[in-house]
């Protein structure tokens, strides 16, 4: 997963933005 990510940003598809809002909704699903 993170690697998958990591290739977005690298490829500039995704902002750091975008990546944060992303990372802190899965965290939330994970959670619970």
């Amino acid at each position: 997963y993170l690697g998958a990510v990591s290739a977005l940003v690298e490829e500039e598809k995704i902002s750091v933005e975008e990546l944060r809002e992303l990372v802190d909704r899965i965290e939330r699903r994970n959670r619970g």
